[in-house]
């Protein structure tokens, strides 16, 4: 356990930047008692002089080159694998809101140079047509994705505006895919409570097109409430309050 909590540490290490930690353990022992103690001399970092973007000559990288003031990498910044995940993720959904349905952070792969000069690096950023878990031969164009159906269901039971759905959903047929607007519709339609789940599935139906279905559950609508509440005065007299209450969520439907 011992070697093994030193590799987690120096993993985690490097994780954040510091490449070639030293990393002991000093090992007393008192009888049936153990006391480890790590001592850790923190490895180099590196400093990032330039940055270079290889991107697919698509409509991805005209999308990706308009964000690029926004890219949290910059020269200057400590080279990290943490930074780079967390641009990566943020750069993905960046590209998920311009339509680029199920595009995510395992598209982007990242190079650094620390050779050239001791002590910085060189930093490669690239979008591929394949994940980190594939190979070139699973490579796919990249495009934006249109919305193509919208369809709702919930259950006939609940009797509720048509009108009222309507005006919060934002995801609308032919637009263009946006995973903001995914995420605004369901917290909209949560916010109403009167479901109990919202769920909203998306699926590809064409080549640059993806259908929409929205399955909404009912909650409990109405029921009844009751409180007890307890309270003495000055006297030292002691009194209980009952209350009961009753609430309806969808009494004007909607």
């Amino acid at each position: 356990l011992v070697n093994s909590s030193i590799e987690n540490i120096n993993n985690h290490l490097e994780y954040l930047g510091y490449y070639g930690s030293d990393i002991r353990s000093e090992i007393q022992v008192k009888k049936r008692k153990v006391k480890v103690n790590y001592i850790i001399t923190l490895g180099k970092r590196f400093i990032i002089r330039d940055i270079h973007y290889n991107l697919p000559e698509w409509e991805i990288r005209d999308e990706f080159l308009k964000d690029t003031a926004s890219v949290t990498i910059k020269p200057g910044s400590w080279l990290s694998e943490e930074a780079l995940e967390a641009e990566s993720e943020r750069s993905s959904k960046y590209l998920r809101d311009k339509g680029f349905y199920g595009f995510s952070k395992n598209y982007y792969f990242f190079e650094a140079d620390t050779l050239a000069n001791p002590d910085s690096a060189t930093l490669e950023m690239s979008i591929r047509n394949y994940t980190r878990n594939e190979t070139p031969r699973d490579g796919r164009q990249l495009r934006k994705f249109y919305i193509g159906d919208v369809g709702m269901s919930l259950p006939k039971s609940l009797r509720i505006r048509e009108n009222i759905l309507t005006n919060l959903n934002t995801i609308i047929p032919g637009s263009l895919y946006s995973e903001q607007a995914v995420s605004s519709t369901y917290s909209r339609l949560s916010s109403l409570n009167v479901f109990s789940s919202v769920n909203i599935e998306m699926n590809q139906s064409d080549t640059n097109k993806v259908d929409c279905s929205i399955n909404l559950t009912q909650s409990k609508l109405q029921g009844f409430k009751l409180n007890l509440e307890a309270s003495s005065n000055s006297t030292g007299l002691l009194g209980l309050s009952p209350q009961i209450s009753y609430y309806h969520k969808n009494i004007f439907r909607g």
